[in-house]
């Protein structure tokens, strides 16, 4: 819904995945018997307003996982999780974008991060970006042990669970990332 400087926007989805868990050290796949299945229903909400040369937005997810089938909560644990989110843009000259977010959740990890857009032309920009996340004590789950609930950095050695794509950040560890790269669109 628009009107004026104002957006905000609302979405919803139940997914039931057929054979998947969840453990405290990995992330894997199950033999598709249906046993453990994972129903997930993720709500979301987010408004921005424009102001000027300023862009204020804030949101909300809300992440809950329940199991059904034969699984035990010690393996995989019921997770509701909750998201919070404020930023600000601004465009400082109509070739320069800049902006900082932070991203919060109900089980006490933290994301901040800054934003530097120069645009070459209408469909080449360069980027920058600065991003720390303090992970917090776990996935909020009930009946389980406590794993991080960021992913983990790429190389990072000695804080995570799980390894490769599955890996989570162990819990109260802090990552730190920077990124340049350059946008085309075609």
């Amino acid at each position: 819904y628009t009107v004026g400087g104002f957006n905000i926007r609302a979405a919803g989805q139940y997914l039931v995945s057929k054979g998947s868990t969840i453990s405290a050290n990995n992330i894997s796949a199950n033999a598709l018997t249906g046993a453990n299945s994972p129903a997930t229903a993720t709500y979301l909400i987010g408004a921005k307003y424009n102001l000027g040369a300023f862009t204020l937005g804030a949101g909300w997810v809300a992440n809950n996982v329940n199991w059904v089938g034969t699984t035990t909560a010690a393996n995989n644990p019921t997770r509701n999780i909750n998201n919070f989110q404020v930023g600000v843009g601004y465009q400082a000259t109509p070739a320069v974008l800049l902006g900082l977010t932070w991203i919060g959740n109900t089980v006490g990890s933290n994301l901040i991060n800054a934003q530097a857009r120069y645009a070459f032309s209408k469909r080449t920009q360069a980027y920058a970006q600065l991003g720390v996340a303090a992970n917090g004590g776990g996935l909020g789950g009930t009946g389980g042990a406590g794993t991080g609930n960021m992913a983990a950095i790429a190389g990072s050695t000695g804080s995570q669970f799980g390894t490769g794509a599955a890996a989570l950040v162990a819990p109260n560890y802090t990552q730190v990332a920077f990124g340049l790269g350059l946008i085309h669109t075609f």
